[in-house]
């Protein structure tokens, strides 16, 4: 049996469903949070970002679109899917312990 199709059976196999958050000493969300995203799947809203580091990241990502509109290579806006693998300032918001209770 070939290691592909053994990692695809792993694959398979993965537990995907979904299981409550049991955090009993959070660092940044509240218990009505936890409680919401237990119930709902999602908070909101989620303040992680204060407004000037919300209009950096816009710029950012502005940048980022432009660049690819510019390329003209077919490319569109869910092109930086998985960006946070090659830009930096992308991985760094994504793991930001604002974020990562």
């Amino acid at each position: 049996m070939s290691k592909t199709l053994d990692n695809a059976e792993v694959m398979a196999k993965r537990d995907l469903s979904f299981a409550p958050v049991i955090n009993p000493s959070p660092r940044h969300l509240t218990p009505d949070q936890i409680a919401a995203y237990n119930e709902q799947g999602f908070i909101r809203p989620l303040p992680v970002f204060d407004e000037a580091e919300v209009r950096a990241n816009r710029a950012y990502f502005d940048r980022i679109m432009a660049e690819i509109e510019a390329a003209n290579d077919g490319r569109d806006s869910y092109s930086i899917n998985g960006y946070q693998l090659n830009c930096r300032r992308l991985y760094d918001m994504a793991i930001h312990p604002r974020i990562l209770d």
